[in-house]
């Protein structure tokens, strides 16, 4: 049978604009900076999370089951002239089906000077952060809370080796600005390297490198392996360019599911 929907990005953009409008103000609901300075603690909590099954799918239902638990992150700020909203997007997925999220902590500090920040699942439900989790600034992971009782989540694997096929679903922008995204864009590629690597004379980093394309606006977004299962996070991209060929390769650099899956453990205390 022969797919014939077509996602309509401005559609699903101005829905979760409306809606993220909607809670400007609203009591109860924390505010972006708000919540950018509870992820500024180094924190755990206690989440159980569902396990790679360990069984292979074809690319096709990999997406169809992992859409669902695929997040939108937004937040919104007033358009020039105070007339309107503006909206910006990154990416998140869903770990426990009563509302916990993934995303990146840098994604938080993106949008902590927008009037209200929320999610939009695949099936249209918005809903407003209510808290920080968990945060790990160090790898760049957060675990937000949102007030759902039946979304759907996506399970974890610990590990994935150098040659497996993996598969990314984000939303990348479609336009220098950002004000345009691909929702629910769906790439495939392998594992290329698995690195402990120093970035800007950091503390050395575990991360994945990947063949699967994502963009600005893929923060946040799950990467899968043939099961389905989340093998890690897009982070950030790093082109690598000659004076004399430009741009040469474009690395793309994912936190793995082992800088996620101890924040879920609730070993360390919050600092």
């Amino acid at each position: 049978m022969v797919e014939d929907h077509f996602d309509n990005p401005d559609a699903i953009r101005k829905r979760f604009r409306t809606e993220l409008g909607r809670m400007v103000g609203r009591q109860g609901i924390p505010s972006p900076n708000e919540l950018a300075q509870q992820a500024k603690k180094s924190k755990n909590c206690v989440v159980s999370t569902l396990r790679d099954t360990g069984k292979k799918h074809d690319a096709e239902t990999v997406y169809a089951r992992a859409r669902r638990g695929v997040v939108i992150m937004g937040g919104i700020s007033r358009c020039k002239g105070g007339r309107g909203w503006h909206i910006a997007c990154a990416g998140g997925f869903v770990i426990h089906k009563d509302g916990v999220i993934v995303s990146n902590v840098h994604v938080l500090d993106a949008f902590r000077k927008t009037e209200a920040i929320g999610v939009m699942t695949d099936d249209g439900q918005v809903f407003p952060i209510q808290s920080v989790l968990a945060a790990d600034r160090y790898n760049d992971v957060a675990v937000l809370k949102v007030e759902a009782d039946n979304l759907t989540p996506l399970p974890i694997a610990p590990s994935v080796p150098v040659g497996a096929t993996v598969y990314c679903i984000s939303h990348p922008a479609l336009n220098c600005a950002g004000t345009e995204n691909a929702f629910y864009t769906f790439t495939n590629g392998m594992v290329s390297g698995r690195f402990h690597l120093q970035f800007d004379g950091k503390t050395p980093l575990d991360v994945l490198v990947i063949t699967a394309d994502y963009a600005k606006g893929s923060s946040g977004g799950p990467i899968l392996n043939a099961h389905g299962a989340v093998v890690g996070i897009a982070c950030e991209t790093l082109g690598i360019a000659d004076e004399d060929a430009g741009c040469q390769l474009t690395w793309k650099f994912v936190r793995p599911a082992s800088s996620i899956l101890p924040l879920l453990q609730g070993e360390r205390s919050t600092k």
